[in-house]
């Protein structure tokens, strides 16, 4: 019975952190952003949020890598997984930097494409979550190994070389 609330709890805290990062990010945006000229097409991300929630998915990705292998650090992965879909959701609000190098005309569906391959990467933590909760370790290695594999196109396709 411990270990249910055990799992809730570290099931729950993150959703509660989540809860209050969402309505800071959709709080309504001041007079002044909104006559902008930079508001005039598509905001772009000028204060490395998007960065902040990237570098958090690969910090999460590396820890899941070691902590899938073993059922005993199931906790620490849902844990983790939380931590990720956290960050996924904060990065989906964001726009890529590529975005203002791109025509005006093109930056809707750049940013909409965008959207719809962070709903994919927020449908792989769930897949993942899911299988982790169910204990199927292969399904598990699966369902990570989906994740994984969504990292380097995502890159390629949203990110310029440096």
């Amino acid at each position: 019975m411990q270990r249910y609330w055990i799992l809730a709890f570290i099931c729950c805290a993150p959703l509660t952190l989540f809860a209050s990062d969402l309505a800071r990010s959709t709080a309504a945006p001041s007079a002044d952003h909104e006559n902008s000229p930079r508001n005039s097409a598509v905001r772009v991300d000028d204060h490395g949020a998007l960065e902040e929630g990237m570098e958090a998915i690969k910090s999460s990705i590396r820890s899941l890598r070691r902590s899938l292998k073993k059922p005993e650090m199931d906790a620490a992965s849902l844990a983790t997984v939380a931590k990720m879909q956290v960050a996924t959701i904060r990065a989906k609000g964001e726009v890529p930097h590529m975005t203002g190098t791109l025509p005006e005309q093109e930056q809707p569906a750049f940013v909409k494409a965008y959207r719809h391959e962070m709903i994919r990467l927020m449908r792989a933590t769930l897949t993942l979550e899911a299988a982790i909760v169910d204990g199927e370790r292969e399904a598990i290695q699966e369902a990570f190994s989906a994740l994984r594999k969504l990292e380097d196109p995502a890159h390629e396709r949203f990110t310029e070389d440096e």
